[in-house]
């Protein structure tokens, strides 16, 4: 990752996994289905991906590692465009 990823990018990312969480809490059972269609059309990079990711885990109290593909997801698919989720 890349330490000049701007920060408003990931909020917005963070944002909408909040907003999605907070639905699931309230009742909404597909809230979460409906969270990787809202990240996909919010078009982040794969970089503002794994910056949100850092941030939740590092909140979380997980230690972070910020090596080269320490953060690598599984559900990033590598043929897929960058910031794109795979299915």
């Amino acid at each position: 990752m890349n330490d000049d990823v701007a920060v408003e990018p990931v909020q917005k990312l963070l944002g909408i996994v909040a907003e999605h969480l907070e639905q699931w809490l309230d009742g909404d059972e597909l809230a979460l289905e409906r969270l990787g269609e809202a990240l996909q059309e919010h078009g982040a990079s794969g970089e503002q991906m794994q910056a949100a990711i850092l941030t939740l885990r590092s909140l979380a109290g997980a230690p972070v590692d910020t090596g080269v593909g320490a953060t690598r997801d599984a559900s990033f698919d590598e043929g897929a465009a960058d910031g794109e989720l795979a299915h």
